[in-house]
């Protein structure tokens, strides 16, 4: 199978990337980037096309995306092949009642993007895995950054992120626990069970491979 030139990454903001502060008083709106963004979005943007999904208003995410710019040298906003904010997002209810925001992945099925990126070759990096509740195969989840500076989360991320841009679809690996887990090899990347059945098929051959043992452990009970 022929990949796609490029995959898509859509970006989480707030305690993803950056830490915003609130205007207080006579305290302007505050924004600290998180340490390494700099060369996180270089090497990201290396191999993948990006885009910025956000629950915060408009105004919250252009103004933030302005202090990254700045800060960092980086244009994502202009760079991004789309911003969204919260008027993209929906409600989840938790599990205490209350009312959350959501990003519905029914989005990325629309036309013009299937057009360009197929589902299975989309990631998306959030701190809140709940805004993902219906689209888990496409979440990378992070730690969520609220101020340390000691904090290596994204370069640790960019290199899993460069680690798996091969893989035909993002959605059958398994990405908890990526920061210990190894470099695929090829055949993860690309297994050869297609699309949805793979998991199913790698089950398959374990059970019968269970199956094979106990057989022949039958058969040597009764030769004994």
């Amino acid at each position: 199978m022929t990949l796609p030139l490029r995959p898509f990454l859509v970006l989480d903001l707030d305690e993803t990337l950056w830490y915003g502060v609130e205007a207080v008083n006579d305290e302007p709106v505050r924004f600290h980037l998180r340490p390494h963004l700099t060369r996180f979005l270089e090497q990201v943007a290396h191999d993948y096309d990006l885009a910025v999904w956000t629950a915060a208003s408009g105004d919250w995410m252009h103004h933030g995306l302005e202090v990254l710019r700045a800060g960092t040298g980086f244009d994502l906003a202009g760079r991004a092949v789309f911003l969204w904010d919260r008027t993209r997002c929906s409600w989840r209810r938790g599990e205490d009642g209350e009312l959350l925001w959501r990003k519905p992945v029914r989005k990325f099925r629309a036309g013009w993007m299937r057009a360009r990126y197929p589902r299975g070759r989309i990631l998306a990096v959030d701190d809140v895995p709940g805004n993902y509740v219906c689209g888990y195969g496409h979440l990378v989840r992070v730690t969520p950054w609220t101020g340390d500076a000691s904090d290596t989360e994204l370069l640790h991320l960019a290199a899993y992120l460069r680690s798996i841009v091969q893989a035909e679809d993002f959605r059958v690996l398994e990405k908890r626990g990526w920061r210990s887990r190894p470099r695929p090899s090829e055949s993860q990347a690309n297994p050869s069970c297609p699309g949805r059945a793979r998991n199913s098929c790698h089950a398959a051959r374990r059970r019968k491979a269970a199956s094979g043992r106990r057989a022949g452990s039958r058969v040597k009970g009764n030769l004994r």
